[in-house]
């Protein structure tokens, strides 16, 4: 290999990562702008994962409509109906069947939503506020069907203010 050509891989080789890197960026903050916003409560914290690494993990408490499952084929889908702002009644539908939502978003989206960053320093705090508090994230959903999580709430507020108020 020539000179010029091991120097062309090795931008291409370190610019690479950082545009990928820089294009999920990009689509985060395109839903979060554009998306539909909701609240959906969250239980069954990890205290474990609170205190040992930065992610808070829990099990999402959706409203569900009646009946509960619609969904009978292999793709499904979470349909939303509510609006915007407000915790949602959920129902899994087929990923086709979505017309009647508000939002929705494809069940293999659904592992994104079970865990939260968090500072590792602020385990321990976060993990007595999440005990005595009502805690509900507040999620995009694009019209796309992409969803993120904008923040998690304690008591309708973001938690970073609630920490704050807390003894460390």
């Amino acid at each position: 290999m020539t000179d010029r050509l091991k120097r062309a891989s090795l931008i291409l080789a370190l610019a690479l990562p950082i545009a990928a890197l820089g294009i999920m960026v990009a689509r985060g903050e395109v839903i979060t702008r554009s998306g539909r916003a909701y609240r959906i409560s969250i239980e069954g914290y990890d205290p474990r994962d609170l205190v040992r690494g930065h992610y808070l993990r829990y099990r999402l408490d959706f409203r569900w409509e009646e009946p509960r499952e619609r969904c009978t084929v292999a793709e499904c889908a979470y349909c939303l109906r509510g609006e915007a702002g407000s915790e949602p009644l959920v129902v899994r539908v087929g990923r086709d069947d979505t017309a009647g939502c508000d939002a929705s978003f494809p069940e293999t989206q659904l592992d994104r939503l079970q865990q939260f960053f968090i500072p590792e320093d602020r385990g321990p705090v976060l993990e007595r506020a999440l005990r005595s508090r009502d805690a509900k994230l507040l999620v995009k959903v694009s019209r796309g069907g992409s969803v993120v999580i904008q923040d998690l709430l304690l008591d309708g507020r973001p938690w970073r203010e609630v920490v704050q108020e807390l003894p460390p």
